[in-house]
């Protein structure tokens, strides 16, 4: 089977993966994003973002295991008053679970 890349304006597609949260199934979160992840990185640009459990993004580093949670090292993303530190992306995953009504407005203003 032929394998096909999503690539558009002749470029690979910078895809971020948002996981994590303040829900129960927080881990659970974890594991999903850490197995999408590892089936996009051969073929685009991988950008995890992490939400702790105290409502904080962080752009994670690379190399990101299971091993990594939850002491988690990364540059902390700020969307407040104004101030927003902007990701290169083009498409978003978002493998959140449960109940992230509360956590996931700020992806969605």
């Amino acid at each position: 089977m032929k394998t096909t890349y999503l690539i558009i304006g002749g470029k690979e597609l910078n895809v971020g993966v948002f996981f994590g949260g303040k829900s129960c199934e927080h881990e659970i979160s974890v594991i999903t994003a850490l197995q999408v992840m590892e089936e996009l990185k051969s073929k685009y640009q991988v950008f995890p973002v992490y939400l702790s459990k105290m409502n904080e993004f962080i752009l994670l580093e690379d190399n990101v295991n299971i091993n990594c949670f939850p002491d988690v090292k990364g540059k902390k993303l700020i969307f407040s008053k104004g101030k927003i530190n902007k990701i290169p992306l083009d498409v978003a995953v978002l493998c959140f679970h449960g109940n992230m009504e509360k956590s996931v407005e700020c992806l969605v203003c």
